[in-house]
Formats: structure tokens, C-alpha cells, sequence
């Protein structure tokens, strides 16, 4: 059913949630998983104007290590996708501007996802309002199922014989 399935991923435990689902439906449905990680460096007021010849070389130095840290978490993700018995495809893709749910939405565009995994804090109320949710914008516009999974939600081992199992989706989870 599912073939490609697009996990976003930024290190967070509602997002190690979310890897460890998407561990188990890769793993169930015998699926491609594709990780991504989204760096939002630049506020979008500025990227119209800040190319890359004309950034201040702070600006470069913090963007060099925003993507460098990004890297880390998409390595780690890739390291228990592995451990797990399970190939991961990950990109590290700068929003230059963009919301993350732009970049989340075009990237399950561009793997042909079948289906969007995406951990969410579950925030509601004044927390929800000013920071708004990317979960929820993806939800709304997105052209394939997205499957939310929200932080510190149990996760079941898959009941499938396959070397996903439970100590794999608790490595998933661990911070």
C-alpha cells in the first residue's frame, strides 16, 4: 500500500516518535523510508535579499553550523534506521525562506511519498498560536496522508516478522 513513505525529522522526542512509526510501517509495508531534515535559518524577510555573496559572514558562520547540526540529527536518524534493519534515504534541505510545511510538502512531492509522518508536540491554546504548527499546516494541504504521532504516544513493536522490534522502536525514542 504504502511504498515511499517521508518521515520528517528534526530530533526532538515528537519526532523520535514519529521515526520510530515510521520504522514500523517501512518495515510493514516493505517501503522506502525517506528522512528528512529542514533547516530554518534565514527569517524569510531576508532571504529576498541575503544571497549567498552578500551574506554578513556571521550570518554564513551561524547557517554553516545550523546545517551542521542538522546533519547530525539526520545521521543519527539514518544510524538507528540501520540498526533496525532498515535503509534510510535522508536529506538536509535549507527553507531559504520557506515555512517548514512548504518544505515538508514539497519534498513528499518530489520521493512520490505515499504517505507523510510527521511527530507533533500536541501544543494547543497561546503556545499553539504563537508558534503556530507545522503538523498542521502540512495536514491541511497535503496531497497523501499524513499520519501524526503525537510526543511521548505509545509506540507497539510491529506484530510482523521482520527485524523491526520492540528494542529497535525504544533505540528510536532514546534522546
Amino acid at each position: 500500500m504504502f511504498k515511499n513513505i517521508l518521515v520528517a525529522f528534526d530530533g526532538s522526542e515528537a519526532a523520535r516518535q514519529g521515526l520510530a512509526t515510521g520504522l514500523a510501517l517501512a518495515a510493514d509495508q516493505q517501503a522506502t523510508l525517506f528522512v528528512l531534515n529542514v533547516v530554518e535559518g534565514m527569517p524569510a524577510g531576508w532571504s529576498a535579499y541575503v544571497d549567498e555573496q552578500f551574506r554578513p559572514p556571521r550570518v554564513q558562520a551561524l547557517l554553516e553550523g545550523l546545517r551542521a547540526a542538522a546533519q547530525r540529527v539526520l545521521d543519527e536518524a539514518r544510524a538507528i534506521a540501520l540498526r533496525c534493519g532498515q535503509a534510510a534515504k535522508t536529506s538536509l534541505v535549507d527553507a531559504r525562506g520557506s515555512s517548514a510545511a512548504d518544505v515538508i510538502l514539497a519534498q513528499a512531492r518530489e520521493v512520490n511519498a505515499d504517505i507523510v509522518v510527521l511527530g507533533t508536540h500536541g501544543r494547543t491554546g497561546v503556545s499553539r498560536l504563537v508558534t503556530g504548527s507545522t503538523a498542521e499546516s502540512v495536514l491541511r494541504r497535503a496531497e497523501v496522508p499524513v499520519l501524526l504521532v503525537r510526543a511521548r504516544a505509545k509506540v507497539p513493536a510491529p506484530n510482523i516478522a521482520h527485524p523491526v522490534t520492540a528494542d529497535c522502536t525504544a533505540q528510536a525514542l532514546k534522546a
